[in-house]
């Protein structure tokens, strides 16, 4: 039983087992770039771009029900807008990349049993 992720969103997205194999792949191949990015942008106090990447990752980890992960890259993405350097984007960056690499692993075994 997955602890992370949350599948029924996509899989209530079409019948086609095929169709949640694609969107898991898809998912694997574009993620980590995208979490690269914000970990860049953490790294550089780039608030700017980690507003953006921020944003751009809230909603591609919800396709695959990762609801609390999503909220905390909302909250990452709204303090970096914000302009608050005052934030711990590296702590934050730091729970959100255990999370991500735990529904990493989560979806390799959901695709080895597709």
């Amino acid at each position: 039983m997955a602890q992370y992720i949350n599948l029924e969103y996509l899989n209530s997205s079409s019948k086609d087992a095929g169709f949640t194999k694609k969107m898991i792949e898809l998912f694997l191949e574009t993620m980590p770039s995208v979490m690269e990015n914000i970990n860049k942008t953490v790294v550089n106090i780039d608030l700017i771009g980690l507003g953006k990447s921020a944003h751009q990752a809230k909603s591609s980890v919800l396709i695959v029900g990762l609801e609390n992960l999503s909220a905390m890259f909302r909250e990452m993405e709204l303090e970096a807008k914000a302009g608050n350097k005052e934030k711990d984007y590296q702590h934050l960056y730091g729970e959100c990349k255990i999370i991500f690499d735990a529904a990493i692993l989560e979806l390799h075994e959901v695709l080895k049993n597709m």
